[in-house]
């Protein structure tokens, strides 16, 4: 069977989308011949791009007439774009403040597809800072923002993310074992923050704590990172207070309140709050 090259590809998914733009903008139904004619494309072709469309949950066909419209998984995917888009608004001013209170990199963090992106942040000054891009893909088990959201999930939610990713070692730091990362996570859940230690990247930590929405849900996560020779166990504990003081501050912005939710993340001492020593003993430098 022949490949397709790199241009056929780019030039199906052109037309694959051209073909969703068409149809979000004609009505709610659309036939065959009328979606060919609109796009000036052959009906086997347009029918073969509706096929694939169909398969991924982007498009249905009304059993009834046969006409097409866009399926849930546009719905879907808008309304994450909108959640994202509102919680980026709403997390830039914490992110700032946390960013100038310990004078490193803030970031703002989702879990995507068992993944964790990293969609805002606040640069640190530091000449000498972690650097983080925004749309950045990471593995959610080794990383602080990650495990943090993960300790605030249905265990098998959880179960199904290591099932399907695995626990791939990046770093000699990395929690490698299931039954490791489930305690690890137990714990996280009822400290309410979760540490990276190098886990992610030799010489980098991080520091970050669950944001929970109205509904109780965790939504997102706060964290902080830089070099490890700044983030000492004693100033971790500084880190600690500040970083679940943004993440709390921010999941009240939300609509978060404990009293109404039978998460157990956040219940706890107040701000100051004190990292426990069993959670930085593991921690040098």
């Amino acid at each position: 069977m022949r490949r397709k090259s790199v241009g056929e590809g780019v030039q199906s998914i052109r037309r694959a989308m051209a073909l969703i733009e068409t149809m979000a903008g004609e009505g709610p139904e659309c036939s065959l011949g009328d979606l060919a004619q609109r796009l000036n494309l052959h009906v086997s072709t347009v029918h073969r791009l509706l096929t694939t469309l169909m398969s991924l949950g982007y498009v249905e066909q009304n059993p009834q007439d046969s006409r097409y419209r866009l399926g849930l998984k546009m719905v879907e995917l808008g309304t994450m774009v909108l959640g994202q888009i509102e919680l980026r608004r709403e997390a830039a001013p914490y992110l700032k403040a946390l960013s100038e209170k310990t004078g490193e990199t803030a970031n703002l963090i989702v879990l995507e597809q068992g993944e964790v992106v990293y969609i805002e942040k606040a640069e640190s000054p530091a000449s000498l800072r972690f650097f983080n891009r925004i749309g950045k893909r990471a593995p959610a088990h080794c990383t602080g923002g990650g495990k943090a959201l993960l300790a605030n999930l249905p265990a098998a939610q959880v179960q199904g993310i290591i099932a399907e990713k695995g626990l791939p070692s990046l770093t000699s730091q990395t929690i490698v074992e299931e039954k490791v990362l489930w305690k690890e996570l137990t714990g996280i859940k009822e400290a309410g923050y979760a540490l990276d230690n190098e886990e992610c990247e030799e010489g980098v930590r991080c520091v970050a704590a669950p944001v929970f929405n109205h509904m109780g849900v965790p939504v997102a996560a706060v964290s902080i990172s830089g070099p490890t020779f700044r983030f000492s166990p004693a100033k971790m504990e500084e880190f600690v207070g500040l970083t679940r003081e943004a993440a709390e501050g921010l999941s009240r912005r939300l609509g978060y309140r404990a009293e109404n939710s039978s998460t157990r993340a956040m219940a706890g001492p107040k701000a100051p709050v004190k990292a426990s020593a069993a959670s930085l003993s593991s921690l040098s430098g």
